[in-house]
């Protein structure tokens, strides 16, 4: 019985941490960067699809959703004012970081998770 029960302890601790380790999961929570002038900013994805956004050039935050495009890739849009935007982005993430890629420009952001 004492055997049947380490061999689930040890299978549970090797398959829970997989659980996580899809881009959709890894992806929630609070990220962090530094802007051009230097200003460390904040980003939030949320489990409900929604996304809360810095805009560093005039310093404000926009909210709004985001949704997966496939396993490598999100589409995220803003509404500000009646102005709508879209912006697509390549993803790479990992427990401590995030790396989104405009697809159009290619320019490349590197975020930090915020520690909680």
């Amino acid at each position: 019985m004492r055997q049947a029960a380490w061999f689930l302890a040890a299978l549970l601790a090797f398959l829970l941490p997989a659980c996580g380790s899809k881009p959709q999961d890894m992806i929630l929570g609070k990220w962090e960067t530094t802007d051009i002038g230097g200003k460390v900013v904040v980003g939030e994805f949320s489990k409900d699809g929604t996304v809360s956004w810095p805009v560093p050039l005039i310093g404000i935050r926009v909210d709004g959703k985001y949704r997966w495009t496939d396993d490598q890739h999100i589409e995220m849009e803003f509404g500000q004012g009646g102005l709508q935007r879209k912006e697509n982005r390549k993803v790479e993430v990992t427990k401590e970081t995030l790396t989104l890629t405009d697809d159009k420009s290619k320019n490349t952001q590197i975020w930090k998770r915020v520690k909680q």
